[in-house]
């Protein structure tokens, strides 16, 4: 499902540096956070809609949460998620790249999950 950004609640323009010396600006926009309902079982969530402009193809996403601030908060890492991935974030290509992540958070990425231990053997009787 597509979420459209109706409304822009902040915004932050980007001066990407290019490689030849010339300069374009990256705008990113983030919409207010919205509940959502589902009509088959009435629970809801909230979703925060958030758009960047200039890297190739707009992209237009949402992020989701379980109240408004989640949604919000998990919007600007969102932003910070993908301007640290495009190509002009690794290379440090913006005009804010002292800052990490052009002073967006990223997105937490979970460790990995450890495999299985086997339970250690035990060595004589136990101890009462």
């Amino acid at each position: 499902m597509k979420y459209p950004l109706t409304n822009v609640i902040a915004s932050r323009t980007l001066i990407w540096k290019h490689d030849d010396g010339s300069e374009s600006q990256v705008e990113v926009r983030i919409g207010p956070p919205q509940e959502r309902v589902f009509v088959d079982t009435q629970d809801r969530d909230w979703y925060c809609v958030f758009q960047i402009l200039g890297l190739g193809e707009a992209l237009t996403e949402a992020a989701f949460g379980v109240d408004s601030l989640q949604a919000l908060s998990a919007a600007i890492a969102g932003v910070g998620t993908l301007i640290a991935a495009s190509p002009p974030g690794k290379k440090k290509q913006f005009d804010l790249s002292e800052l990490p992540n052009c002073g967006f958070p990223i997105m937490p990425i979970p460790p990995k999950a450890s495999p299985a231990r086997p339970k250690a053997k035990s060595k004589g009787k136990k101890k009462q």
